[in-house]
């Protein structure tokens, strides 16, 4: 199960807000398909698994990210690393991301760990970081 939580500091970022819209706006072919994701040219349907790679490696580089370099595979490392330099939770890093122990988050992101007080839940560590500029 998935819990999306709004983002007031930034409309902008607001997953919640985004996919609430998404919903209201598909309703009418929800009634049809159960998937979550849809096509947006007719005749409407589910996306497959390439069209929903597709639109993860545009939004990538869109974010000025190199697809050459990065695939959208690259959504999980970035993620879990942003919200561990923000201020995640080791737990909640390893549920989110489906890790079952901490040697899988060390091997790859083996970086100190923040005093307990200054944790924070994994997308408000993800979303709230600041930007390096």
């Amino acid at each position: 199960m998935l819990v999306f939580r709004a983002f007031p500091a930034d409309r902008r970022l607001c997953v919640f807000r985004y996919l609430s819209q998404y919903l209201a706006r598909t309703v009418k072919s929800r009634k049809i398909f159960t998937s979550l994701f849809l096509t947006y040219q007719k005749p409407i349907h589910p996306a497959s698994r390439e069209t929903l790679s597709r639109w993860a490696k545009l939004g990538l580089k869109e974010a000025g990210i190199d697809v050459t370099q990065f695939s959208s595979h690259s959504y999980r490392g970035a993620s879990v690393s942003a919200a561990q330099t923000g201020g995640a939770s080791l737990d909640e890093i390893l549920q989110t991301a489906g890790w079952s122990n901490t040697s899988t988050f060390a091997t790859f992101y083996n970086r100190p760990l923040l005093n307990r007080a200054d944790l924070k839940s994994y997308d408000q560590a993800v979303l709230g970081r600041k930007r390096k500029k």
